[in-house]
This record gives structure tokens, sequence and C-alpha cells, in this order.
């Protein structure tokens, strides 16, 4: 017999569950789902979630390839996250995401466009994550008072 913690020949030869099993074990309840009342649909707070559905197909926890986008918290872009496919991240949490750092404009826009589609990362997520991003960049535009309407409210 031999140890899978000690034998480091054998340790690394360990399949991981299919994602399809592991999305039918945690697809009820994970710490990223949001049910409603009368809504059939789940939606989901997980950062690697472009469009905020909880199903297969976005799902950032279970996923081999994932997108995911935070805006900065100094207002000035956004941190676009893609999960490495190298196999010796895949256990290291700290290591696991490839981050780039985006700025606001067009040609932020282009970037998260040849990252996700041109690159071949993950074509089908390519107008999610787009929208993703014109949404986080254009949050950080003050909204322009007019000062007629402002002076009627008086």
């Amino acid at each position: 017999m031999f140890d899978f913690i000690t034998d480091k020949k054998y340790f690394f030869r360990v399949k991981m569950v299919s994602a399809e099993l592991l999305y039918s074990c945690i697809r009820n309840n994970h710490k990223y789902t949001h049910k409603q009342r009368n809504v059939k649909l789940r939606f989901s707070s997980d950062p690697n979630n472009v469009v905020g559905i909880d199903n297969f197909k976005y799902n950032g926890l279970v996923n081999r390839k994932t997108v995911g986008m935070m805006p900065k918290k100094d207002g000035k872009g956004l941190t676009l996250m893609l999960k490495s496919t190298k196999k010796d991240r895949l256990n290291k949490p700290a290591q696991m995401y490839n981050k780039f750092e985006i700025k606001n404009g067009a040609a932020g826009l282009r970037k998260v466009m040849n990252i996700v589609a041109v690159s071949g990362y993950r074509k089908d997520l390519e107008k999610p994550a787009l929208i993703r991003a014109s949404k986080i960049m254009k949050s950080y535009k003050p909204i322009k008072v007019n000062k007629r309407h402002a002076a009627k409210k008086e």
C-alpha cells in the first residue's frame, strides 16, 4: 500500500471531480447564490460570474475557465480576473487567478475584448464581459444635475 499524503509520486495522480458533478452538488446551496420568491431564476454574487445568473455556464466556482471583474477601489478602472489553466496553480487559491488592471475608456474595453475573446480564452463570455466592464466604467462618471430642475424643486 502507499500513502497519498507522503508519497508525492501518487499524490499528483489523484483526479478531480468533473465540473458537472460538482455543480450538481452545490447548485442549490452555496455562498454566492441568491433566491427570490416568485422568481424561478437563481442569482449569483460570485465575483467570477460575469452575468450574475446562477447556472453551470457562468458559474465561477466549478468551471475550468472563468472570467471575473471587480471595480477598483480608487475609482479608476477595474480588475479583470481569469482562472489559470496551469495544473500546479489549481490547489493554490492565492495564485489561481491571473489579474489584469484595466483603465477606463474605450481602450480599456478593447483590452477586455482582446483578453477574453481574441486570445481564445472564452469566446462565449465576450459580450457579457464587455457589458459588465462598460457598466462598471459608467458607474464612475458623476451624475450631471440640471440647474433648472434643481431650482424648481426647491
